[in-house]
């Protein structure tokens, strides 16, 4: 486990965000960057420790178990799905022709 947590923390100081915004297609991209570092640099201890004080160590360990378990779980839909923008009424009229 350690050695994926020191490959995450790797990835994430090699991170170019405005890069990554870029090619995700957002608009303002340098501004997001901006935006993302200020809140991980500036707040994120006096958020983490708001944070710890309201849930604890346990309930923030739940939380990260359940975020982790969630982004690791297999997509509801499979690949080869045809999602037509956000209603799910298209999404289940599009599975159903």
């Amino acid at each position: 486990m350690a050695k994926k947590q020191n490959s995450f923390e790797e990835y994430l100081k090699n991170l170019d965000l405005n890069m990554l915004f870029e090619k995700l297609g957002l608009y303002e991209s340098e501004f997001l960057a901006r935006e993302v570092e200020h809140f991980t640099v500036k707040e994120a201890e006096q958020r983490d420790r708001i944070l710890i004080n309201y849930f604890g160590d346990e309930g923030i360990n739940r939380i990260v178990d359940r975020i982790v378990e969630l982004l690791f779980a297999s997509p509801m839909l499979p690949a080869e799905a045809k999602v037509l923008g956000g209603c799910w009424f298209r999404i289940f009229h599009c599975k159903d022709s």
